[in-house]
């Protein structure tokens, strides 16, 4: 009798096989290693913790030794930035006090775009960090590297307190942007209705203030008396000064 067994095909091992929908099952594969990030250093973390005003970081990283002007290595803005942003003045109070006379140069750090801190202030209308830096000596008209000054930011996000600010202290509201308008021109291209109508009363008090001619003849006069009509000059002098004085100290648009 002939044994039919051995003659039978054998079943290959190690072929896959295919699933009853026709689907091939792909074979398992180990998961993947999690990626690490790389820790932040601390100048990122001052930042940071200037940003969400943890007080009490930024005081254990100033202890450590982290400059106050430290910059994000991730944005490139420094500290003083990034609190002046989200409008934590306790932030910025912290960093002025531990800045070790580099306030001036922590006014005057920009990030990656030019800004300053100011300009960043203005930007979120938060007015007083704005007003703070401003006492601290930041420099007003700075620019960002399109130009764009604090008043020009404010004017055009329509912060109206910020812009009132910034045109109390004098900001120059004549300046330009590469694009070659000035705030007032940006607050009309940006519908801000109310910072074109301050700026525009701003500009008309300013004219109107203007020292007329027979003042200027009276304040610089060709040829100063003798005598007693000398003295009429002085007084004459005296008078129209002040009252010069009085109308630029007092326009109706603050």
């Amino acid at each position: 009798m002939v044994c039919f067994c051995a003659q039978m095909p054998q079943k290959r091992r190690g072929r896959s096989r295919r699933r009853r929908g026709g689907t091939h099952k792909p074979p398992r594969r180990p998961p993947a290693a999690p990626a690490v990030d790389k820790m932040p250093t601390k100048e990122t973390e001052l930042a940071s913790a200037a940003y969400e005003n943890r007080l009490e970081t930024m005081e254990r990283l100033l202890a450590e030794g982290v400059s106050a002007d430290a910059k994000d290595e991730h944005s490139g803005y420094p500290a003083l930035l990034r609190a002046a942003e989200a409008g934590h003045l306790d932030a910025l109070e912290l960093l002025r006090r531990h800045g070790h006379g580099l306030l001036h140069r922590q006014l005057e750090a920009t990030g990656p775009d030019g800004s300053t801190a100011l300009i960043f202030a203005a930007t979120w209308g938060n007015v007083d960090c704005t007003e703070a830096l401003l006492e601290w000596g930041a420099d007003k008209d700075a620019a960002t590297n399109k130009g764009n000054t604090a008043l020009h930011q404010a004017a055009r996000f329509g912060e109206l307190q910020c812009v009132r600010l910034l045109v109390r202290v004098g900001a120059d509201r004549a300046k330009r942007n590469q694009q070659g308008k000035t705030a007032l021109e940006v607050a009309r291209q940006m519908g801000c209705t109310g910072v074109a109508a301050l700026l525009e009363q701003a500009d008309a008090d300013v004219s109107s203030s203007a020292p007329s001619p027979l003042l200027v003849s009276v304040l610089i006069p060709v040829r100063w008396p003798a005598g007693r009509a000398r003295t009429r000059q002085m007084k004459k002098v005296t008078a129209w000064t002040k009252k010069f004085i009085k109308a630029v100290a007092e326009p109706s648009v603050f």
